[in-house]
């Protein structure tokens, strides 16, 4: 769960080139992504770890998870319909990027609540003295994971963002 959620902070970041060139959006649009994912981050950074003295772990951590990968499914899709209705209609441009905004804040909520409840099964299941190895090992996981999702989305041939996202 940790990969997918280092990879998916940075996706957006990454794959801005290819937003711009492929499907037309602006540094607005872009921006307008970023920052309702970094709001919905941290302010769920906050209230994830409440949620987490409330619920149980492991149901919120898999739940964040199931509902982070539904979203990231949706994400593509909508940028699909975004580059094929651009021209057609502008309603539902619109409403195609009000999707997306939607979807990139619910993937910023799932992420940030899911953080505080990774540390707490950490701190339920391992003892004080394998705590760091499991830390260290997840920030591993998640750095590597960054570094080959980077040079998987510079392949532009292959249009790779589509699957990747």
């Amino acid at each position: 769960g940790n990969l997918w959620y280092a990879v998916i902070k940075k996706s957006l970041a990454s794959s801005t080139p290819l937003m711009q060139q492929q499907l037309g959006f602006t540094a607005s649009d872009i921006g307008d992504f970023s920052a309702s994912f970094s709001l919905c981050y941290g302010l769920f950074k906050l209230f994830g770890g409440l949620l987490s003295d409330i619920y149980p772990v492991n149901t919120l951590y898999s739940g964040c998870l199931m509902l982070g990968g539904v979203m990231n499914i949706s994400i593509p899709l909508l940028y699909m319909c975004y580059s094929t209705f651009n021209k057609n209609a502008a309603g539902s441009m619109i409403s195609i990027m009000t999707m997306l905004k939607v979807c990139w804040s619910v993937n910023g909520v799932v992420q940030g609540a899911g953080g505080p409840a990774l540390s707490k099964i950490t701190i339920e299941y391992f003892s004080a003295e394998q705590r760091s190895r499991v830390w260290s090992a997840l920030l591993t996981v998640s750095k590597i994971s960054l570094n080959m999702y980077q040079r998987v989305v510079c392949c532009r041939r292959f249009n790779l963002v589509y699957i990747i996202f």
